[in-house]
């Protein structure tokens, strides 16, 4: 991460007996994701404990430089978070009284969300790794009827149209 801007590079795969980094599935999926100030104070916490894991465990511990990994440096089982936000997403669902949404379903929530805030399609389908913007606004095409009504009055404001 340089200049709060994280860059997707590869992904982590299950081997047969261990995980290993493999290219992106596109060229798309290569991307660059500027990040909420939320999330790098998140992330520099983890560095942090991760410095003292490291130091507290010298040659047990797993330097691959992952930075969301287990206390001992080795990368999570991309299921194991599944099903750990699962649980913990289920206890806040019930007692917020919302839906419940899976650790995947987060990508969907932040890509509505972004359209439902008036950006714009071209950097939402950059975030997503998407190599064509069609294909963010097709999938998303559910949000931009409401989005139909706000341009008409942005068109009327910006023609000073008042009638």
């Amino acid at each position: 991460m340089i200049n709060k801007i994280i860059y997707v590079k590869n992904q982590l795969v299950r081997g047969p007996n261990s995980f290993k980094l493999e290219k992106l599935k596109t060229d798309s999926s290569k991307r660059n994701i500027l990040l909420l100030d939320f999330t790098i104070k998140v992330l520099q916490n983890e560095y942090e404990k991760q410095e003292i894991n490291k130091s507290e465990l010298r040659e047990l511990y797993n330097d691959e430089s992952y930075l969301c990994c287990m206390g001992d440096g080795r990368p999570y089982d991309p299921e194991y978070i599944s099903r750990h936000f699962l649980r913990k997403m289920t206890t806040l669902t019930t007692r917020l009284d919302i839906p419940k949404v899976t650790f995947h379903e987060l990508r969907h929530t932040h890509a509505t969300l972004l359209l439902l805030s008036n950006v714009n399609p071209k950097v939402v389908s950059e975030r997503l790794g998407h190599s064509k913007v069609f294909m963010t606004l097709d999938k998303y095409s559910h949000v931009l009827p409401n989005m139909q009504k706000d341009a008409v009055e942005k068109l009327t404001e910006t023609l000073h149209l008042d009638f």
